[in-house]
């Protein structure tokens, strides 16, 4: 029998996805006109000397996707930085 994807997955509690909304919405990640937002996250090459989040946000039938890097020493560093690490603490199954 073929494997079916997506395997497990985790559904989040009300709470939890107010708070992701709101470091989402806390950030300026996801301005339209963000200098860091890329077109297509299957075609972005990141640069090899640096760790790059890939942030991809879908609302209201748009698609916004921005990358990174998250060892800036600024906002957008930052803010990556907390979403990165928000969505790892979540990604646990029960």
């Amino acid at each position: 029998m073929a494997a079916s994807y997506p395997g497990r997955t985790r559904t989040l509690d009300h709470r939890q996805v107010e708070r992701l909304w709101r470091l989402i919405e806390d950030s300026a990640l996801m301005r339209p006109d963000h200098p860091f937002r890329i077109a297509s996250a299957e075609n972005f090459v990141p640069l090899p000397d640096r760790p790059v989040a890939v942030i991809s946000v879908s609302r209201d039938g748009r698609r916004e996707i921005v990358a990174v890097s998250v060892d800036a020493d600024d906002a957008d560093g930052e803010a990556a930085r907390q979403l990165v690490d928000r969505l790892a603490g979540l990604a646990w199954q029960r």
